[in-house]
Protein backbone atom coordinates (compact mmCIF):
# COMPACT_ATOMS: atom_id res chain seq x y z
CA UNK A 1 0.00 0.00 0.00
CA UNK A 2 1.53 3.10 -1.37
CA UNK A 3 1.44 6.27 1.20
CA UNK A 4 -1.83 7.81 -0.25
CA UNK A 5 -3.41 5.01 -0.06
CA UNK A 6 -2.88 4.26 3.66
CA UNK A 7 -3.21 8.02 4.58
CA UNK A 8 -6.88 7.49 3.17
CA UNK A 9 -7.39 4.11 4.88
CA UNK A 10 -6.26 6.14 8.29
CA UNK A 11 -8.38 8.54 7.84
CA UNK A 12 -11.09 6.96 6.78
CA UNK A 13 -11.03 4.58 10.15
CA UNK A 14 -9.74 6.91 12.46
CA UNK A 15 -11.44 10.23 11.47
CA UNK A 16 -8.26 12.19 12.03
CA UNK A 17 -7.65 15.26 10.35
CA UNK A 18 -3.83 14.36 9.43
CA UNK A 19 -1.82 15.44 6.14
CA UNK A 20 0.01 12.65 4.41
CA UNK A 21 3.32 14.26 5.72
CA UNK A 22 1.87 12.98 8.98
CA UNK A 23 2.18 9.69 8.70
CA UNK A 24 5.82 10.10 9.78
CA UNK A 25 5.01 11.95 13.05
CA UNK A 26 5.69 9.85 15.89
CA UNK A 27 2.41 8.36 17.17
CA UNK A 28 2.52 9.65 20.36
CA UNK A 29 2.68 13.10 18.99
CA UNK A 30 -0.55 12.65 16.64
CA UNK A 31 -3.16 14.82 18.04
CA UNK A 32 -6.36 12.78 19.06
CA UNK A 33 -4.33 9.46 18.15
CA UNK A 34 -5.44 7.08 20.94
CA UNK A 35 -4.52 3.08 20.83
CA UNK A 36 -7.83 2.01 20.09
CA UNK A 37 -7.19 3.53 16.79
CA UNK A 38 -3.96 0.93 15.90
CA UNK A 39 -6.73 -1.74 16.51
CA UNK A 40 -9.30 -0.42 13.84
CA UNK A 41 -6.66 0.07 11.80
CA UNK A 42 -4.99 -3.67 12.18
CA UNK A 43 -9.03 -5.10 11.44
CA UNK A 44 -9.23 -2.77 8.55
CA UNK A 45 -5.76 -3.68 6.87
CA UNK A 46 -6.63 -7.55 7.72
CA UNK A 47 -10.12 -6.50 5.37
CA UNK A 48 -8.43 -4.70 3.23
CA UNK A 49 -5.77 -6.93 1.98
CA UNK A 50 -7.30 -10.53 3.05
CA UNK A 51 -4.18 -11.28 4.91
CA UNK A 52 -4.05 -11.12 8.64
CA UNK A 53 -1.22 -8.58 9.96
CA UNK A 54 1.59 -9.91 13.01
CA UNK A 55 0.90 -7.68 15.69
CA UNK A 56 4.72 -8.20 16.80
CA UNK A 57 5.71 -6.72 13.59
CA UNK A 58 3.93 -3.72 15.10
CA UNK A 59 5.16 -3.83 18.47
CA UNK A 60 8.60 -1.36 17.57
CA UNK A 61 6.13 1.15 15.18
CA UNK A 62 6.66 4.55 16.29
CA UNK A 63 4.82 5.90 13.70
CA UNK A 64 1.74 5.28 10.67
CA UNK A 65 4.25 4.97 8.47
CA UNK A 66 6.54 2.30 10.12
CA UNK A 67 2.78 0.56 10.61
CA UNK A 68 2.54 0.92 6.70
CA UNK A 69 5.75 -0.35 6.04
CA UNK A 70 5.42 -3.26 8.72
CA UNK A 71 2.48 -4.43 6.85
CA UNK A 72 4.19 -4.39 3.52
CA UNK A 73 7.09 -6.74 4.40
Amino acid sequence: MNPAEFHELVVDETSLAIAVDDLKTPLDELPGWDSVYMLKLITAIEQRTGKPVSVSALLDARSLDDVRQAVAA
